[in-house]
């Protein structure tokens, strides 16, 4: 999630696309607030960063690009996999967007939470 991995492809001039998914929230974190607290609030929604500019501004020389819809998704993929060296491209979405951690999908009662369950050690 630090995103160091494109430094290294910079570095090294990887032939790699990196397809980020920009949804502007820790989405996992949104998922447990949606779960457990009824979404009545959010401290992991935040407001719009481009983190295909800001790439481009961090690794001069990376091609770095931010996309809003498939038109130019598909534009900025042909791009990338023609370069010689790694490439950027941050497709903006709205958090409800991204699908939920699988595990999210269903709430299992832990046996931990359980009443008549004894407590194991």
């Amino acid at each position: 999630m630090h995103g160091m991995e494109v430094h290294t492809a910079v570095q090294y001039r990887l032939p790699v696309t990196f397809v980020l998914f920009n949804n502007n929230a820790h989405a996992m974190c949104v998922t447990r607030e949606q779960l457990f607290y009824g979404d009545l609030y959010s401290y992991n929604r935040f407001r719009c960063s481009r983190l295909g500019s800001g790439l481009a501004e961090m690794f001069p020389g990376l091609t770095s690009v931010d996309v809003a819809d498939v038109e130019h998704f598909a534009t900025a993929m042909r791009a990338a996999v023609g370069l010689d060296g790694p490439a950027v491209v941050s497709v903006e979405c709205a958090a409800g967007e991204i699908p939920p951690f699988a595990p999210f999908l269903v709430t299992p009662i832990a046996e931990e939470y359980r009443t008549d369950v004894a407590a194991s050690a």
